[in-house]
């Protein structure tokens, strides 16, 4: 989705002692083939001071996508806010 339009509405939030899981609703203007509607996924997250450190991004299953693989992007960083390695899974 780089260069592309995408918007986000937040559906649920929720602090599990750190780990922020914020599921959202994401449209907008992109190639949308493939993708299950709505795309919903869910931003887990742990922030150090004003740093994301830790980001997973999952796709949520729904009824009308449950049979689907779940694709998870990890990106961990420094403190320093570099990125430090990239990983997918399927």
């Amino acid at each position: 989705m780089v260069g592309d339009h995408v918007t986000l509405d937040v559906v649920e939030v929720v602090d599990n002692d750190g780990m922020w899981c914020v599921r959202c609703k994401y449209d907008g203007d992109y190639d949308k083939t493939g993708l299950p509607d709505p795309l919903i996924m869910t931003n887990y997250f742990r922030v150090n001071g004003d740093k994301i450190v830790t980001l997973f991004i999952v796709t949520t299953p729904s009824r009308s996508t449950s049979g689907l693989p779940q694709q998870v992007k990890v990106q961990e960083a420094t403190a320093a806010g570099e990125a430090r390695k990239t990983r997918r899974y399927r």
